[in-house]
């Protein structure tokens, strides 16, 4: 096996290093700035020539491909040497054993860059049964007979199990969740392509298992988990439903602070978004089970920020919250608050705490109260903060005309949401302190198919 020239990478470092000196020496000569800003900019030149680059890709000519299919038909004895340079970042023939045998046979002195294809090449079509094959094992020998200077394939040797190994998925992810320079850092350190490389797609989902199983154990994770990997525009869209859908159902009920932020992830993260409003139907396409545990959660949350935030004080003397916490996990159920301005101004530190943004909270024009919406289907039930207001309940045909569009960006109003000749009981349901609107409330409920979940 040949190498690289050992002195086309010294030549380029030195050639850099000469080119910076003389830079510095003209700039000193008349200091505009001063000499510590020249000493950092030498210090990042002198960085950059110690990093390892990857080299830069060749293209992949029609007219080379060609060649190597008339050589397999048998209307050629050899291939341009051109044409294997090309061919080493072709990921077809590349990973392909009769390519390797080729190589083999004709004795080929592979220069850096053609190795560095080789490689390239596996990463972006790796799997499983790629790693096992034994055109990657064929091309993990060259990388160990490799004794060139190139920096980036001395590095890649040194580490082979992680770069070309069976394993080399498992390998990577375990080094990942190690590193502190995030996954773009990650993947400068060790010349890798993020955008392209399954390898490091199947590193960066096996990450996340790893990252969500000791998410109790290693208190890191979860910054790591929510900061690095989730929010990681490279991921493949199915590979990013399968990750955020395994994330999603792992916590168990007790796991608040978890479920806390995988809703504050879900909220923010506009490949995702509340799976309750309909722009976001589509993000939550072939996830199902997940987005039933998301509408959940925030229809918890929901009920939780409105009686034990929105309210006055905080007190919910008639255990309004308790009641329906019992209908979180309804089939279909939706739910939002309504600020008025006044709660608005009132809340704005939690608010800002919770990333909220403008779709997550409606807007009630009225000042005196603010509003909440359950929307069960068939049935819709609005409650109210102030004091003295009762519930009203609405039949769905009724609820369509009072309340059209839930996630409207445009304001309520009280008097739209209040009108008694259209609710579905002879009056609005008002609450005692004896619970006997609890009794009356779940049975208009049960009669509409509506009953507690727990």
């Amino acid at each position: 096996m040949n190498h690289a020239g050992p002195g086309a990478d010294l030549a380029e470092s030195m050639e850099g290093l000469q080119l910076a000196f003389q830079t510095l020496k003209a700039e000193l000569a008349r200091p505009a700035e001063p000499v510590e800003s020249h000493l950092r900019r030498l210090a990042a030149v002198l960085k950059e020539l110690g990093q390892t680059r990857p080299a830069r890709p060749i293209s992949n000519a029609s007219e080379y491909v060609e060649q190597w299919n008339e050589f397999l038909a048998g209307r050629r004895d050899n291939l341009e040497p051109r044409a294997i340079r090309s061919l080493c970042w072709n990921i077809v023939v590349a990973t392909n054993q009769s390519f390797q045998d080729f190589l083999d046979r004709s004795h080929q002195l592979l220069k850096a860059q053609s190795l560095q294809g080789l490689i390239c090449s596996c990463h972006v079509r790796w799997s499983r049964e790629l790693a096992a094959s034994g055109a990657v094992a064929r091309i993990r020998d060259r990388l160990a007979q490799y004794s060139g200077r190139n920096r980036l394939l001395q590095t890649w040797k040194s580490s082979a199990n992680m770069i070309l190994g069976p394993k080399a998925h498992d390998l990577m992810a375990a080094e990942l969740i190690k590193s502190t320079d995030g996954l773009p850092g990650f993947c400068e350190t060790w010349g890798l392509s993020s955008e392209s490389s399954q390898l490091f797609q199947a590193a960066a989902e096996i990450a996340t298992v790893l990252c969500v199983e000791e998410i109790d154990r290693v208190p890191r994770y979860q910054e790591f988990l929510f900061k690095e990997l989730m929010p990681w525009s490279g991921w493949a869209p199915n590979t990013l439903k399968n990750v955020m859908s395994r994330l999603i159902l792992f916590p168990t009920r007790e796991n608040t602070e978890l479920i806390e932020a995988i809703i504050r992830h879900v909220r923010s993260d506009p490949r995702f978004g509340d799976p309750r409003q309909p722009q976001n139907h589509n993000n939550w396409i072939g996830m199902d089970e997940a987005s039933r545990r998301v509408q959940e959660w925030l229809s918890a949350a929901d009920i939780s920020f409105f009686f034990e935030t929105v309210l006055p004080r905080g007190k919910d003397p008639h255990g309004r919250k308790a009641f329906w916490m019992r209908y979180v996990g309804c089939r279909g159920l939706r739910s939002r608050p309504l600020l008025s301005n006044a709660d608005k101004y009132r809340l704005r530190d939690v608010l800002s705490k919770k990333s909220a943004t403008a779709s997550d909270f409606g807007r009630l024009l009225d000042d005196d109260t603010s509003a909440f919406i359950l929307d069960f289907g068939p049935i819709m039930a609005i409650e109210f903060s102030a004091v003295g207001n009762a519930c009203y309940i609405y039949e769905k045909r009724a609820a369509a005309q009072i309340v059209p569009d839930l996630w409207t960006s445009l304001p309520f109003k009280k008097t739209d949401l209040k009108r008694r000749l259209r609710i579905a009981t002879s009056q609005p349901i008002t609450h005692d302190r004896q619970d006997r609107w609890k009794n009356e409330m779940e049975r208009l409920l049960a009669r509409y198919g509506v009953r507690a979940v727990s």
